[in-house]
């Protein structure tokens, strides 16, 4: 059975989650902190990682993703979606704080610092159409397979 790792900070959508993985036969660990997922991920061996819009200073970022990354088992997959830098000049919604705001290339920076090999399966700018609004929300969306 595949077990994967849920670091997201907003319980509704980690439970919903969590609710869709059991429904499909998965196990998952659910939280809500990059701490939290850390100690979790110390154990590793986790088939999919999923860090949903983890907006954090870059130092900090790179810890959380170093972290995630190192969880993984082999052939595990990382997934991180965040809201983009380019989302603060050129998107809608998302934090306003240009300081925890990160691209693919940062992303992959990150994990190229954990001093893990992946393989990069797709890591793009993404628009998000945001109901209400004129223009979408910019995503980083980066997959990558250990």
């Amino acid at each position: 059975m595949s077990t994967i790792l849920i670091i997201e900070d907003e319980t509704r959508i980690a439970a919903f989650i969590a609710k869709g993985l059991k429904s499909a036969g998965f196990t998952s660990h659910a939280t809500a902190s990059g701490v939290e997922g850390a100690t979790l991920a110390v154990h590793g061996g986790f088939d999919l990682v999923v860090v949903l819009y983890l907006q954090l200073a870059a130092d900090q970022r790179r810890s959380a993703l170093g972290e995630a990354v190192r969880a993984l088992a082999p052939g595990g997959t990382l997934l991180v979606i965040a809201h983009d830098a380019t989302n603060l000049a050129d998107g809608t919604g998302g934090p306003r704080d240009p300081a925890v705001l990160y691209g693919p290339d940062d992303v992959l920076a990150d994990l190229d610092a954990a001093g893990v090999v992946v393989t990069v399966e797709r890591a793009d700018v993404v628009a998000r159409p945001v109901e209400g609004a004129e223009r979408p929300a910019l995503d980083c969306l980066v997959r990558v397979r250990r």
